[in-house]
Formats: structure tokens, sequence, C-alpha cells
């Protein structure tokens, strides 16, 4: 009977966690990305990504996300905000396969120096399904970012993402 219920129960809990990926719902998620560390430089830089995100229908999200980036040699901060979308490609009961994509604008701030960028990335990873609520995103990302002051791109990075949805 304990093998029966355990089962049930299982069942119950696998199928109930494509919940938060449907049509209607709502995905708060922070993401911390480009986690990097510039031996040379000695310089730790990453970035926090606070988003929210609306399914428009499923396993397809589209919102909005601020970025916050800091640089610990070179003192450099950023803060931008970008529209969002997230679209599910593959979906089980264990989790699935993403790609994020962002384009917006930022704000840096390089030693008393600030300008104003244009700011766009893309991020292909993996969403492990916790329970109803909760997910855990494990990705790879690529952002770039063009100065408007010194018309070029000043930034081109590839890193480590991880996020929380709930």
């Amino acid at each position: 009977m304990k093998t029966a219920s355990l089962l049930f129960i299982s069942f119950f809990l696998a199928s109930q966690s494509f919940s938060q990926i449907k049509k209607g719902n709502w995905d708060v998620a922070t993401q911390i990305a480009n986690i990097n560390y510039n031996v040379t430089l000695k310089d730790f830089n990453f970035t926090i990504n606070p988003a929210g995100l609306y399914f428009i229908s499923n396993r397809v999200a589209f919102g909005g996300q601020i970025a916050l980036a800091f640089s610990t040699a070179t003192k450099i901060w950023a803060l931008g905000a970008a529209p969002t979308s997230k679209q599910f490609l593959t979906l089980n009961d264990m989790g699935g396969f993403f790609l994020q994509e962002s384009i917006g604008i930022s704000f840096v701030d390089n030693n008393g120096s600030t300008s104003s960028a244009l700011v766009f990335g893309a991020s292909p990873g993996y969403s492990f399904i916790l329970n109803d609520h909760i997910t855990i995103d494990l990705g790879i990302g690529w952002s770039a970012m063009h100065d408007f002051k010194a018309n070029t791109i000043t930034n081109n990075n590839f890193g480590l993402n991880v996020g929380l949805s709930i």
C-alpha cells in the first residue's frame, strides 16, 4: 500500500510540474549572469538580472528585466533595462531546454565617465523543474554592448548564467 501511495503522489507531482510554464502565468526570476574572473587584471565581474515574464502561450513568455553589472578591478557599474522573451524548446517532467533573448538600454559609469549603450544578448540553457513553482536555470549566455559615445562595441562576453524562477 505504501508503494502504491508513493507512486500516486509521484505521478501527481510530476503531472503538476508544468503549471508555471502555462499561458496566463507570471514568472518572477533572478539570474546571475556572465560570471567571470580575469586573472591578469585580477578582475571579478558579474551581472544580476531580476526579471518579470508573462506567459502569452504555453512555453512562450515576454516581459522585462533590469540588469546591474559590476567589475571589481576597473570599478565599472552599469544599470540597464530591456524587454525580454523566453521560449521553452523542449519540456518534460524534469525540465526543459530554453532560449532567452533581450535587447535594451544601459547606463554605464566607468570611473566617473558616464555613457549610454545598446545592450543585447541571448542565453540558451536548461531549466530544472523543482516543483510547481520553482525552477533553477543553467545556461551559457552571450551579451554585447554598443557604446553610443564611442560608437563601437565595448563589451562582447560569454559567460555562465545561473537563475532561479518562481
